[in-house]
């Protein structure tokens, strides 16, 4: 096809059959961006008498809602930060604060001084427009935010430092959008790297579960339960914490005898070797001296 002649049309016809092959709208509107580019700059030297992509029609974007975490989940979440390093204390403080107010990022970062009551517990945002509100402070964000400003003053009592903002950087600089930003990619990263967990390998997903599939101690909470959503109790097992959702509950089937016959067999076979290796550990324990820590003894393998 020669670029020189062609029509709007095509070009909108074309669209359309990329549409129909599956690419998304975002996709077609650059796709579009570059063919519109691509008929100026003919036009605008000379090698077309007209700019053919002008009348294009463009596809609509559809913009995809955003995921929200529940309120268990967030609490959980900011409960989780360590609070053992500075920047970790700044960034309880800025994520309580985010949570609590709603502000934007922009308006976190910009935050100064007489901008927050803490023995009130409000703080004056500055948004858009140079409009103000007042916005009401939890105990937990006044919490965090003494706890980082304690910290902050004793950190840049003798440094220079930018005195008009509350959020620092090492520097002592006002700290920029894109450092919060990082450091909280940074921690979500951590959150998912650092789990024990097997499942973290599939981004905590464990699919459809029977109690067979995953640790007793972990199946002792979630089945025999009539829960489904985020369970509002953290789940202990021998990979730590886990904040659990269930999706969704099947009820069992009775199995006849036979079709069951290999896993009973199999989970009395466990059943007795975690039995006789339980005595014969308190055999080994009940003839040796132990010291630092309790074991349970025996002197004879009935327990």
């Amino acid at each position: 096809m020669d670029p020189l002649k062609v029509e709007h049309s095509q070009i909108t016809e074309y669209l359309r059959s990329r549409r129909d092959i599956g690419l998304k709208t975002s996709t077609l509107y650059r796709e579009l961006e570059s063919i519109r580019a691509f008929h100026r700059y003919l036009f605008a030297e000379g090698l077309s008498s007209k700019d053919s992509a002008a009348k294009a029609s463009s596809p609509k974007l559809i913009h995809a809602l955003p995921q929200t975490l529940s309120v268990g989940q967030v609490e959980r979440l900011l409960a989780s930060i360590p609070d053992k390093k500075s920047n970790q204390v700044r960034f309880k403080a800025m994520l309580e604060l985010l949570y609590a107010t709603g502000m934007r990022v922009s308006e976190l970062v910009n935050l100064e001084p007489h901008q927050l009551d803490l023995d009130s517990g409000f703080a004056r945002v500055m948004g858009k427009g140079k409009k103000e509100r007042i916005v009401p402070l939890g105990k937990s964000a006044k919490a965090a935010v003494r706890n980082y400003l304690a910290l902050r003053s004793k950190k840049f009592k003798d440094r220079p430092h930018d005195a008009r903002a509350i959020f620092l950087s090492n520097l002592g600089k006002r700290l920029g959008r894109g450092l919060f930003w990082r450091e909280l990619k940074a921690f979500a990263k951590a959150a998912g790297i650092l789990s024990n967990c097997p499942s973290g390998a599939e981004g905590g997903k464990l699919g459809w579960l029977g109690a067979s599939d995953c640790a007793p101690e972990f199946a002792r909470e979630i089945f025999g339960q009539t829960e489904v959503g985020v369970l509002a109790r953290l789940v202990h097992s021998r990979f730590g914490l886990h904040v659990v959702e269930v999706l969704k509950r099947e009820p069992g089937l009775v199995q006849p005898f036979e079709a069951v016959r290999g896993a009973v067999a199999m989970a009395l076979q466990q059943t007795s070797f975690v039995t006789a290796l339980r005595q014969y550990l308190a055999l080994l324990a009940g003839s040796a001296r132990v010291q630092g820590i309790e074991i349970e003894a025996a002197e004879t393998a009935f327990l």
